[in-house]
């Protein structure tokens, strides 16, 4: 049984590509704010922010995914995640919408993949796909400990 049944996911996009986070991972969605750069950091990160007094990285998924560069806008969102008690956000073109599960065809795509992609499926939803990340797999290894 798939381990999304049931769920609802915040749905995202990126270029031109649709994504997914189960809701249960996802703390808040926030406008772009100002970020600072982080010294001798990966590639894919592109600083921290504050967010009430709490240093909250932030990892570009663009870069991470090898998406073309686009700069900044006002208009894009943060995702704020949390893991192991510890939050980061993920940068997100447009947060498009909150969805049940139910509404979506599971491809079953990744059951085909290597098991070091971070999906945990690929959902089909009106005319276009959803690929649903997994949280643990976004971030490199020893990023959260």
């Amino acid at each position: 049984m798939n381990e999304l049944t049931n769920k609802h996911l915040v749905c995202f996009r990126l270029d031109k590509n649709h994504y997914a986070i189960p809701l249960d991972h996802v703390d808040r969605v926030l406008r772009m704010v100002a970020i600072a750069r982080v010294p001798d950091a990966p590639k894919w990160m592109m600083g921290v922010i504050d967010l009430q007094g709490m240093v909250i990285p932030v990892l570009d998924l663009r870069k991470r995914f090898n998406l073309p560069e686009q700069p900044v806008h006002p208009d894009n969102r943060m995702i704020v995640l949390k893991q192991k008690e510890k939050l980061y956000a993920i940068t997100a073109d447009e947060v498009t919408q909150v969805a049940e599960i139910s509404q979506m065809q599971s491809n079953h795509a990744h059951d085909m993949m290597d098991k070091n992609i971070p999906l945990l499926d690929v959902l089909r939803h009106d005319s276009h796909l959803i690929m649903v990340l997994d949280p643990k797999k976004i971030v490199g290894q020893g990023f959260i400990t």
